[in-house]
């Protein structure tokens, strides 16, 4: 009886146990059911079909692949109905179009005739990045390319013959390990901050040796060496020892600065991740001598990265390099066009979208990038939080630098960024004005933007501009002056507009040149031409005056446009017009027949370009906030010098460490403007309305298809919904968006981008998901009929994935070499990246896909970006940065349906939460009838417990954000007591409605209808997993009461028996 008395102790013990281990497990899962659920693509909802319904006609967004023979049911975009759709075919085209874009952005920098090689040539693929391409980036745009071909069997699909031996010895040393890691071969810094840059070549005397060099006369037609750099999220790439000021162990942001910057001894000068490595300096001085020698006869380069590697090697030649081509970030099958293109079958037409340089630090970006802490960040630690917004705050021990706002950047360079700076100081050298100094072009420069070389010559003529309403129409004659190859030339049209003493005087800049149109040609026969014709909008010739009109203006003078094959034959035609040559200090003569003038404003024009053209509203200023000459009345003006193309040498940056004027301090004003309390301070509106809740309408989002934003009737759907359903669907949109019964609102999927659907986070299937080559790939193409094909592509992907949205294009510019996301980024310039963008916009949803722009706005490093403040001027933060969402979102231009974000602050308000951003210029000034999703909700919780707490949902709410990228379902209504601070504030609940009635526009417009008719239902169901928990929860509380029982039984027993 004993023995039984025990048993029942343990298991009663156990059963007890288990099951508060599983109530609480159970608890935490229902917590994140969306998450969960959308992870494994558990279905939450059936579909009750009304009699009334034609299944046949809710097929709104259709597939170009269907199998023969197949009707539609209902069931294609709810679970990618593999009876329906065609994936073979699918991904058949998916695989030509990737090599398309590649084929048409790989970019040749320079050929001295090595190219093309000839087929059945025998060739040698050298550095240790021939066994691991760089395909993509790191971070959530990162792709699964395991199935990617590699370089050698591109290299023999085009007809060339591979060295073997040498392919399995670096096969070999990238599969050596060296302390339970490998010991060759690149490496990145990780999403979760650990880890390391390398760049991991091998030492040359470990290729060569073994017998491994004999082969090297039999494969010696040419030598084809790799160099590839990868970026990826949440960090930036290293470029000097000392990168950072203020650096701190302990910091939220440590991780990103010791070090220094975690990178490898030898790898890149002086710690500089872009410059060549020890080893690769190694390698190419041995190429050299093997071609000295006679054993190799030509050396190619390629450079496979985002992240222009310093090219002074090239420039200067100093190792003997017969060819050069930059062929980004491949993709899944880019690489196959790569070897197509070196043997001929292929001519190359990339254009580079980036300035590539001899240095890449000798610019006016580089001198403070990256994150600077406040000079007194370690007092405000103390006493920021002293106010009652703060107290809850403080007694949770929160500081300054956990809300990201410890640390700040100056966007010093102004508006000259790449072409815009290089160009526009060569040009004021030329011409002798804006005390240019030494400035040294081709010291500089090694490949301007724009530039690309052909196997054939191109030449223009004919050049004519017409004015056409608010456009002009530019047309230039391109002739293939070859003998030899067809091919395609890309012709760029660039502005100059008068720089004028009003401009000095009212600090507005005007860059010599800057890109406004281009147009690429179709296929040139060898002595044929073909007559290309731009469109040019006259919006571009204005430029933002902050401080006079506080509008875009025109100013008096002359507009010249020109067309030209890059930005410095661009700049080098316009001095030619204004009578320079060599004689006067130009790098060669231009072409002033190539420039013709397009405008005349007779007096300042401050009327023109001064209302949106989408919308009607009035331009002038919303982001004084971020400009320190304007905030607090400019009192830390005199910190910082913005560069000034009146006085070059007078306001060129200088680095922190060696300025008198020291660092910027956290101010009260900032201490008031940064607050990110709970709850919110609401500014009622005093024409608010409590909106209705809950009615009985009878309407079906459905309904709704194609129905106008504007429709009132909206109104009447809008009050079906309680509440609590208005908060869920705001604050629990983590990669997707809620189904809802009241108002049959079928649940949303999205899935990471920006370089197609990836197969990433949430669990994709990968049979139908492509990673394209990187963006900047796609912008070198300036092909946008191409990038609009591969959007309708993407949303083809996505209709048979069963995804409704893609959290991208990336639409933020390369404002570094050294930005780590540049690999989902397009370009340096913003009209490049803007049409490129808006025509990838238009394919994806012309396919029911909705995408989400990222990251809105001024996230152009990774570096700090949690929280950190972002200092710039309103014309740099319009013209260079907001540029390319404008395109991609304006109603008149890409029509956009969502926007993502991002984590930084402009000045020190959050982005997520910035009034002047999403309200003012992005629905105000762009007509933006979408929605605003947040940045990921792991780390812009609002609950006091989580992490850096530097945004608010509520708070982006009210400025114009309208969703969560999380699960916080009781954001509103939740476990601080403040019920009734949201739920009964008038001006708050009509915000939630607005954003809540753009979800539901965005979502009624998406292949998400699809299988849906006007009376069908939408019924809830339980997730398999949630009744899996429910049963074992049971099972094991009835074992658990069962055990206890028995328990009680045996001992009652046991003590009869004693009695006895």
């Amino acid at each position: 009886m004993f023995r039984h008395k025990a048993l029942w102790i343990v298991l009663t013990s156990v059963f007890a146990v288990l099951f508060i281990a599983m109530i609480i497990g159970t608890a935490i899962a229902n917590s994140f059911k969306s998450v969960i659920d959308v992870y494994f693509g558990v279905i939450t909802y059936k579909i009750e079909k009304a009699d009334t319904t034609d299944v046949s006609q809710t097929e709104y967004f259709k597939s170009d692949y269907v199998l023969e023979g197949k009707t539609w049911t209902g069931q294609g975009a709810k679970n990618g109905d593999d009876a329906y759709y065609d994936n073979d075919a699918l991904k058949a085209a998916d695989y030509a179009l990737g090599e398309e874009v590649e084929a048409e952005g790989a970019a040749l920098l320079f050929n001295n005739g090595a190219l093309p090689l000839a087929k059945g040539n025998k060739v040698s693929a050298f550095s240790i990045s021939t066994t691991n391409l760089c395909y993509g980036g790191t971070g959530s745009g990162g792709v699964d390319t395991k199935s990617a071909p590699t370089l050698s069997q591109a290299l023999t699909g085009a007809g060339l013959e591979t060295n073997k031996t040498l392919e399995d010895r670096y096969t070999a040393l990238a599969a050596e390990t060296e302390d339970g890691s490998k010991k060759y071969g690149r490496t990145t810094k990780s999403f979760f901050q650990t880890g390391q840059y390398r760049i991991g070549e091998v030492p040359w005397d470990e290729v060569v040796k073994d017998g491994v060099s004999d082969t090297f006369a039999t494969y010696g037609d040419a030598a084809i060496v790799v160099l590839s750099r990868v970026g990826g999220e949440d960090n930036d790439l290293p470029r000097t020892n000392t990168d950072f000021r203020g650096t701190r162990e302990g910091a939220w942001w440590s991780g990103q600065l010791s070090d220094p910057m975690n990178i490898s001894p030898n790898d890149g000068r002086d710690g500089n991740f872009l410059a060549l490595s020890a080893e690769e300096e190694e390698m190419l001085s041995g190429l050299k001598a093997l071609k000295d020698e006679g054993v190799i006869k030509k050396v190619v380069v390629l450079l496979n990265t985002c992240n222009p590697i310093e090219c002074d090697f090239l420039t200067d030649n100093r190792y003997d390099v017969d060819a050069a081509m930059w062929i980004g970030a491949v993709g899944q099958t880019g690489i196959n066009a790569v070897g197509d293109i070196l043997v001929g079958d292929i001519v190359p037409s990339g254009s580079l979208p980036d300035t590539f340089y001899n240095d890449n630090l000798a610019t006016p970006v580089m001198v403070n990038f990256g994150l600077t802490c406040f000079d007194n960040w370690e007092t405000e630690m103390s006493d920021l939080y002293t106010s009652s917004l703060y107290n809850e705050l403080a007694a949770d021990g929160k500081t300054l630098d956990d809300i990201g706002a410890d640390v700040y950047t100056v966007y010093e360079e102004n508006i000259y960024l790449g072409y815009k700076y290089t160009e526009t100081r060569y040009f004021d050298k030329v011409m002798n004005q804006g005390n240019a100094g030494d400035f040294d072009y081709d010291e500089l420069v090694a490949y301007p933007f724009g530039a690309g070389e052909s196997y054939t010559d191109f030449s223009y003529s004919d050049m004519t501009v017409t004015a056409d309403g608010d456009q002009f129409k530019v047309s230039v004659k391109v002739h293939n002056d070859g003998s030899t190859y067809s091919g395609k030339e890309t012709v760029q049209i660039y502005l100059n507009a008068p720089y004028t003493t009003y401009d000095v005087q009212n600090k507005v800049e005007k860059a010599a040149v800057r890109l406004v149109g281009f147009g690429k040609t179709g296929v040139i026969a060898p002595g044929k031409d073909a007559t290309v014709t731009i469109t040019v909008d006259k919006d571009t010739f204005a430029s933002y005056d902050a401080f006079g009109a506080k509008t875009y203006i025109l100013d008096a003078g002359d507009y010249l446009l020109t067309a030209a094959t890059d930005a410095h034959e661009a700049v080098n035609n316009i001095l030619a017009y204004n009578g320079k040559t060599t004689a006067n200090g130009m790098t060669e003569n231009g072409d002033a027949d190539m420039v013709k003038k397009a405008l005349t404003v007779a007096e300042l024009d401050t009327e023109s370009c001064s209302v949106s053209d989408d919308t009607g509203a009035e331009i002038t200023n919303h982001f004084d906030d971020a400009d320190l000459r304007i905030y607090e009345n400019g009192a830390q003006a005199d910190d910082f010098d913005l560069l000034s193309r009146s006085d070059w040498t007078g306001t060129y940056p200088q680095p922190l460490a060696d300025q008198s004027k020291g660092k910027l301090t956290f101010t009260n004003q900032m201490k008031k403007d940064v607050s990110t309390a709970d709850p919110v301070v609401i500014e009622e509106d005093p024409e608010a309305e409590m909106p209705d809740y809950g009615e009985k309408n009878g309407l079906t989002l459905a309904m709704f298809i194609g129905l106008e934003y504007d429709n009132p009737a909206w109104g009447d759907l809008l009050d079906q919904m309680t509440f609590d359903e208005q908060d869920n669907l705001s604050s629990d949109a983590y990669h997707h968006t809620i189904a809802m019964a009241s108002i049959a609102k079928p649940a949303t999927l999205d899935e990471n981008g920006p370089i197609g659907l990836t197969k990433s986070f949430m669990g994709a299937d990968a049979s139908k998901c492509m990673a394209y080559p990187s963006c900047p790939v796609m912008a070198a193409t300036f092909n946008t009929d191409l990038i609009y094909r591969m959007g309708q592509q993407i949303g083809l992907d996505a209709l048979h994935a069963n995804y409704q949205g893609l959290y991208g294009p990336g639409a933020n510019i390369h404002r570094s070499p050294y930005s780590g996301r540049n690999f989902e980024y397009y370009s340096e310039d913003g009209i490049l990246s803007g049409i490129i963008c808006e025509a990838e916009t238009k394919g994806i949803q012309s396919k029911g896909m909705y995408v989400y722009s990222k990251h809105f706005a001024l996230n152009d490093q990774e570096s700090g970006r949690h929280g950190i403040c972002v200092f710039a001027s309103e014309q740099t933060i319009r013209e260079n940065y907001l540029t390319a969402f404008e395109y991609s979102l304006s109603k008149n231009k890409g029509n956009g349906h969502a926007t993502m974000t991002s984590f930084n602050r402009i000045g020190v308000v959050w982005a997520g939460a910035h009034k002047g951003l999403l309200t003012d210029v992005l629905r105000g000034e762009w007509g933006f009838d979408g929605f605003a999703l947040s940045d990921c909700w792991t780390d812009i919780a609002d609950t006091y417990n989580s992490g850096n707490l530097f945004g608010n949902s509520a708070a982006a709410v009210l400025a114009g954000g309208d969703a969560l990228d999380g699960k916080l379902s009781t954001q509103f209504t939740g476990e601080f007591a403040i019920d009734d601070h949201y739920r009964k504030s008038p001006t708050f609940c009509q915000a939630l409605r607005e954003s809540t009635k753009r979800m539901l526009y965005v979502v009624a417009n998406s292949s998400a209808m699809n299988g849906l008719a006007a009376d069908d239902k939408i019924v809830l169901i339980m997730s398999w997993w949630e009744v899996a928990l429910m049963w074992i929860d049971i099972v094991l509380g009835v074992l658990m009461v069962a055990s206890a029982v028995m328990l009680v039984i045996t001992i009652v027993k046991q003590r009869r028996q004693q009695n006895k």
